[in-house]
């Protein structure tokens, strides 16, 4: 269990008017060790050997599955990445360079290690230094990537409670109590830093944020602090569309295996049963079916777009169930080929889940949900929430984010190589402050180079042109909610994104000066622009009045204003409470906001709009702008060509990358 000691980013702590102080974070973090070595791994795939012959085919599987994957060298912890996989020697047969003397050999007599296998084909060839091939004995390496059964339990076994947290701290306070060290001068701990360290926690106040209103359909949300999931109360929702229905043709793909009539018949009758605008033809179903291999699923589909002559009314509906892993491997290429059409589309694994199985219960719940997010996608306000009446309406609510893909080693190159990064930009229109039947929600994505945070200005001014003029809104104010900028970025943000923003939002061209909305006067629209901080080491503990020695979480919905940073306005909420870690809030800095704005209570309406992300039946980290933003580049990143072929405009009003 190491601790780590950090400061906190220079956040400052406001004790009283007078004296402000550097606050110290002790946090507790835990690594989690993999134990599955790369020959277990392989060895449940029957593709390791002693003295046999190995079946030709499942080599050729396992080549496939971790050529290019990084492993990590179980003696000394160092990362390689795989070049080839050799099943034609063990450790005990393939001598080392130079040497003269089997790997065996080597780890026994140089390495003090004495190998449990050394007869065990295959041998893992890494890329070393100078670009120099070396061989790994596959019982000392594991893969680096966590297999998707730890993934999932990673909340309960790579967290700490409350009360593990502050038993740690009070541990680490004896040794950071004044006068352990002896020197000069009371309380000088660290003499040599000119630290003054008080042996008291901070206190600070926290404000509960009021639970929003929350209605969908007929039915009126009624939630607590402590029972703030939902899902249970969208069962009867009617959302008595007064409007014209929009009919829609289900296309579903499918492999052989699986039968997709019954899955079929409970989503259509779900989605109608809920009366939104959009109606499933259930009886003008299109089955598409292909043989289950990640080229034959990804090209069916490909085939039937071709095919298809006009697709103003179809929703595509991807039963898919992956061979290797929970996860498809043609559901990136899928989702491009239908995002350059503007086909809004739903996937269904039945890997995690056999809809056609005995888990009845679970597949319901399941299939509910898929069928309220069909409705979102589509363009239906599945749930809404009221916003400040402060907020001058209509508001434009926008969300900010990047992806960036992690490095794949590139077996040609023999380097690892970066893919391009993707900004998504959310736009959101909100014209009522209690409810809203529809979505007005507009979207873009950009292709950017590898790694690129900032100078997003251009793409913002862009975006947010494109969606006033698409959504036809002349916005009385702006609020913006941008993720991932550390604090040292804040001063390029403010001069590039802030500035352009506002040439958006006022009708400017990026070509006039920033002092034609001064010229505008009472006639300029406000902006609130605001900087999201998730990966932060700042957690708040609630002390326990009848057991000061037991801490406790603090409950979702809670806002603390006190934590102060040096330049900008600053306030922390904690969003959501999970049971077996230490609830984490998110750092929200005001960049800028404009004084027409100053009565807006800018923690109550983000706290708000966290309730208002349509792919959860609770309250979120994020407000929704930024959420989706998240979601949609997450997803364009993922896509071969990074997004850029997407159809926004056909887009528009649908929630498609749920």
């Amino acid at each position: 269990m190491p601790i780590v000691l950090n400061s906190a980013s220079s956040k400052m702590i406001e004790r009283k008017k007078s004296l402000l102080c550097l606050a110290l974070t002790i946090d507790v973090k835990v690594r989690i060790q993999r134990l599955k070595s790369l020959l277990d791994m392989m060895d449940e795939m029957g593709c390791v050997s002693s003295s046999g012959k190995i079946d030709e085919r499942k080599m050729k599987l396992a080549k496939k599955k971790f050529n290019g994957e990084s492993v990590i060298y179980t003696l000394d912890k160092r990362t390689f990445d795989i070049v080839e996989i050799r099943f034609d020697h063990s450790p005990a047969t393939l001598n080392v360079e130079g040497l003269n003397i089997s790997h065996a050999s080597y780890f026994e007599k140089k390495k003090k290690f004495k190998l449990k296998y050394p007869n065990a084909r295959p041998m893992i060839e890494v890329l070393g230094r100078n670009n120099q091939s070396i061989f790994l004995p596959a019982e000392l390496v594991c893969i680096n990537e966590l297999e998707p059964q730890i993934k999932m339990k990673l909340p309960m076994i790579a967290s700490f409670r409350p009360e593990q947290r502050h038993k740690c701290i009070e541990e680490i306070k004896r040794f950071l109590t004044p006068g352990a060290q002896k020197s000069k001068g009371e309380g000088n701990l660290l003499p040599s830093m000119g630290i003054t360290l008080d042996n008291n926690r901070l206190n600070t106040s926290v404000r509960m944020l009021p639970i929003p209103l929350i209605s969908a359909g007929n039915v009126k949300i009624n939630i607590t602090r402590d029972k703030n999931f939902w899902a249970p109360q969208m069962a009867n929702v009617d959302y008595k569309s007064r409007g014209g229905v929009a009919s829609l043709i289900p296309v579903v793909i499918h492999p052989k295996s699986v039968k997709p009539e019954k899955v079929m018949n409970f989503i259509c009758k779900e989605v109608n049963k809920m009366n939104s605008k959009y109606k499933l033809l259930s009886t003008n179903s299109k089955y598409v079916s292909h043989s289950g291999t990640v080229n034959e699923h990804w090209k069916s589909v490909d085939t039937f777009m071709r095919n298809t002559k006009t697709a103003n009314n179809i929703f595509v509906i991807d039963l898919t169930k992956p061979s290797d892993s929970n996860l498809d491997p043609a559901y990136p290429v899928v989702k491009s080929i239908l995002a350059k059409s503007g086909i809004v589309s739903q996937f269904i694994n039945f890997k995690t889940c056999d809809h056609n199985g005995y888990d009845v219960k679970k597949s319901n719940q399941i299939l509910f949900g898929v069928c309220r997010q069909i409705l979102a996608k589509c363009g239906v306000r599945i749930w809404w929430v009221s916003i400040p009446p402060e907020v001058p309406l209509p508001a434009v609510f926008i969300g900010v984010d990047v992806f960036h893909a992690p490095r794949k080693f590139d077996l040609k190159t023999r380097k690892r190589l970066a893919k391009k990064s993707c900004a998504a930009c959310v736009v959101q229109i909100v014209r009522s402050h209690k409810s809203s039947n529809e979505i007005d929600v507009y979207t873009e994505t950009f292709a950017r180079e590898a790694g690129y945070e900032l100078n997003l200005g251009e793409f913002l001014h862009q975006a947010t042109t494109n969606a006033l003029k698409e959504l036809k809104v002349d916005p009385k104010s702006c609020f913006v909610w941008r993720d991932g900028v550390g604090d040292s970025q804040i001063k390029s943000i403010a001069e590039d994104e802030i500035t352009k923003m506002k040439l958006a939002i006022n009708g400017l061209r990026l070509d006039e000066p920033i002092t034609s909305i001064k010229k505008k006067a009472s006639n300029s629209v406000p902006l609130s622009y605001l900087l999201c901080q998730k990966r932060i080491s700042t957690k708040f503990l609630a002390i326990d009045t009848a057991n000061p020695s037991r801490a406790l979480a603090i409950s979702p919905g809670a806002s603390v204003s006190t934590v102060q940073g040096p330049k900008y306005d600053t306030f922390y909420i904690v969003g959501t409470s999970p049971p077996f870690s230490t609830p984490k809030p998110v750092r929200f800095i005001n960049v800028e906001t404009d004084s027409s704005l100053t009565k807006v209570d800018l923690p109550l309406l983000t706290w708000a709009l966290c309730h208002d992300y349509p792919n959860w039946t609770g309250p979120v980290k994020l407000p929704s702008p930024t959420q989706n933003a998240h979601k949609l580049a997450e997803l364009a990143g993922s896509f071969p060509d990074c997004g850029e072929t997407i159809n926004a405009k056909k887009y528009t009003n649908k929630l498609y990358f749920l």
